[in-house]
């Protein structure tokens, strides 16, 4: 960590850096640039974990979230601590060496270095180099490089002069030939340079530092097995995953001289890497590399001067060896490029702002871009217009994502005809403006969408839409219906054929959002049969909306509502108002508990799982107003009560010969019982209950003298006990 500490200041910032004496506990200190009196610094703890720290001047390093910083006033007094090897609690492992110097018997010296930027990897500093870095005068022009030749030979190529004067007594021939022939007696070589030197590379392996600093200042003869690795890399927030902690492989675009570049071979560099990141001075390294695996490939351009660079690249890459590719801005025109018949890439997204930044795919014919070898298409903002040209039938893509925020973006879109946009594929989400796009595609009734999501922030994104027809746009057989915020309004528009709904979720975070949905009569929008229905926040408004046909049956309805002035709808219609019909698993959360009462639950049929779980108190504030057995939930097989919502146990109706096979009371404290305590013994009717779980034995104690159990009754009974008394049996 304290290399990478090192190369960012330098690299990044071509600053100094100095190594400071000790201080009075003795720990090694590591000063950043200053200037006495004139620079203020500041210390910024983000989110995902990076301590940035700022200069005046805005010049910065990030640095690691477990670096132990003491925050003083100026830059000359922000300190870095380098813990003694004789102070830190656990063992370090035997098998690294000086950070500078690169000599491992420093390991067992208790008077060596361990920074606590890097203290999990142990990068120690020896006493020698410590004396060293104590002379003030002692400035580095250059961090010191490593090479890794093979697995494990190192080496050092630590000082480098300005004027290229060789190295005494050592001639240049020794290092023209191959880099590697020098490791092989194991001896670590440093030595000073000449500008027009020839320095030959083969089987060895490259940080991207020392890669820059040979690129940029020798001839470099690039042989086989040359790796550049992403040791040296620096750390990237991939928003895909969420994941900070991902490495990232890029190029400094000032540090590449496109001269010296141009003098590579072509083809000629191997990278692994996790994270590539390409703008635009950047492209020219592109043609000299093979790609043997990359996880994430973004490249951006704000010109079109580096697209030849770019379709080279593309051109080049083998079977499965890239995950995911982003092309923003103009390096959207070399999409063409991408052999995605011959790769198998799991997500490819397109960015445009502007016509211009796409202008050569939209010159191709209709439905002739081959997508087969993509998994997942996204189309950002302007990208939205090669959905002409791109061929969405085929089976290999599978998931389709649409989004754009400008109204402009769709309207290029908008003149071709209603259905003129064959897709064929098993997942469809529209997000922003893209959700009017929606007439213009033809999605045939022979295909089956898996899932189909609509998500919309603004009401301006949904208001085309909401001046068609209701059910005038066919959709074909669809597995699960996504309808988000704004988009919710449009559900009396669509028209779905085939088998039933596998699940329909709607969500809406905000009243506002269903304004225009709620102006609507009661059952006035037919959704057909649904299997599994979610409905969140104000989506569980429109409710009474909904028309279900009487036959259907839900295998899972999930009710969820977090304010209570989400439900003005619901809580204006009557109770056993809204028709359900048979539902298998019903699960209420929060303020949805306000909707049980209004739910007509068809006499005959049993509930088999009904779930009440209440987080706060004030979820059942309106419902603890009714009288006990106020509530008809029908029959029920397992009743499950969760925090709060145990107090609603007495207000439940089931018929008299209900059999409760399970009831099952998950609550942490007195307060979420209070309703209960407050019954009387024998007051709280479920029928016939065959067991009680709870997780204390006191609370399945006090529901046993609570509830009352009904015995064995009817005429079967009676009989039985008449017998019983004339012929002196007893049971």
């Amino acid at each position: 960590m304290y290399s990478k500490v090192v190369e960012e200041i330098f690299l990044e910032k071509e600053n100094k850096v100095w190594l400071s004496e000790e201080n009075e506990k003795g720990d090694l200190l590591l000063c950043p640039p200053w200037k006495e009196g004139t620079e203020t610094t500041s210390v910024k703890k983000e989110e995902d974990g990076r301590v940035i720290l700022r200069t005046e001047k805005g010049r910065g390093l990030i640095l690691h979230e477990d670096s132990d910083i003491r925050q003083i006033r100026t830059a000359k007094d922000r300190l870095f601590l380098f813990r003694r090897v004789s102070d830190m609690a656990e063992d370090v492992e035997h098998t690294m060496g000086c950070l500078l110097c690169l000599e491992k018997d420093v390991l067992f010296s208790k008077d060596a270095f361990v920074s606590f930027l890097c203290k999990k990897k142990h990068t120690l500093i020896c006493l020698e180099c410590f004396e060293n870095a104590k002379d003030r005068d002692f400035k580095r022009d250059r961090p010191f490089w490593r090479v890794c030749c093979g697995k494990e030979e190192m080496v050092d190529l630590s000082s480098f002069a300005e004027d290229g004067e060789a190295v005494e007594d050592a001639p240049w021939e020794e290092y023209k030939t191959s880099f590697r022939a020098n490791q092989e007696a194991g001896e670590r070589k440093i030595f000073r340079y000449k500008k027009d030197s020839v320095i030959t590379f083969k089987d060895v392996k490259l940080g991207i530092p020392f890669f820059l600093v040979f690129l940029n200042r020798v001839k470099m003869d690039i042989q086989e097995g040359v790796w550049i690795d992403e040791l040296s890399g620096e750390r990237f927030f991939n928003q895909e995953t969420n994941n900070f902690m991902v490495t990232a492989f890029r190029f400094n675009p000032g540090q590449l001289v496109r001269e010296r570049v141009e003098g590579l071979r072509d083809n000629s560099i191997n990278v692994d890497i996790s994270y590539f990141h390409v703008e635009d001075a950047e492209a020219c390294i592109l043609p000299k590399l093979r790609v043997n695996t990359c996880v994430y490939l973004c490249v951006e351009f704000s010109t079109e001067e580096s697209s030849g660079e770019l379709q080279c690249f593309l051109g080049r890459f083998s079977r499965h060896c890239i995950d995911y590719i982003s092309l923003r801005r103009h390096a959207g025109n070399s999409v063409m490029a991408l052999d995605t018949a011959g790769n198998t890439i799991r997500k490819l997204r397109i960015y445009a702002e502007t016509e211009k930044e796409i202008q050569a795919p939209l010159s191709i014919p209709k439905n002739s871009l081959s997508v087969k070898g993509i998994k997942c298409l996204e189309l950002k903002q302007h990208a939205l217009n090669l959905l002409p040209v791109l061929n969405l039938t085929e089976d290999g893509c599978k998931s389709v994502s649409l989004f754009s925020e400008e109204k402009r973006d769709i309207e290029g879109l908008l003149k071709h005809g209603e259905r003129s946009i064959s897709v064929r594929n098993k997942s469809l989400e529209l997000g922003g403006y893209s959700v009017c796009v929606l007439p213009v595609l033809d999605l045939p009734r022979a295909n089956t969408i898996q899932a189909l999501c609509f998500h919309a922030g603004k009401r301006e994104f949904v208001e085309a839409l909401l001046r068609v027809e209701d059910r005038s746009i066919l959709l074909c057989e669809v597995g699960d219906l996504s309808l988000q915020d704004y988009a919710v309004n449009i559900l009396p528009k669509l028209r779905v054929s085939g088998s039933p709904l596998r699940d329909v979720s709607i969500l809406a975070e905000g009243k506002e959002m269903v304004e225009e949905i709620l102006k609507r009569k009661e059952r006035s929008i037919y959704v057909g049969k649904v299997l599994r229905l979610v409905a969140g926040n104000s989506g569980a408004d429109i409710l009474p909306l909904l028309n279900i046909p009487r036959e259907n049956v839900f295998f899972e309805l999930i009710v969820s509502v977090d304010r209570e002035e989400l439900l003005e709808k619901t809580n204006a219609v009557e109770d056993r108002s809204i028709l359900i019909g048979e539902v298998k698993t019903l699960l209420v959360r929060g303020h949805a508990i306000d909707i049980l009462p209004k739910l007509c639950f068809p006499r005959g049929k049993c509930l088999q799982k009904l779930i009440i779980n209440l987080p706060e108190a004030k979820n059942s504030e309106i419902v603890l107003t009714r009288g006990d057995r106020s509530i008809f939930v029908g029959r029920v097989s397992c009743l499950v009560l969760e925090q709060h919502g145990a107090n609603i146990l007495p207000l439940l109706a089931v018929p008299r010969d209900n059999v409760l096979q399970e009831l099952v009371v998950v609550c942490s404290s007195e307060d979420q019982i209070e309703r209960i305590l407050r019954c009387a013994n024998k007051s709280i009717f479920l029928g016939r209950v065959r067991k009680i779980v709870c997780q204390e034995d006191g609370l399945r104690g006090l529901l046993a003298r609570k509830i009352k159990r009904r015995g064995k009754t009817g005429l079967g009974a009676l009989l039985r006990h008449i017998f019983s008394g004339c012929f002196g049996t007893s049971h």
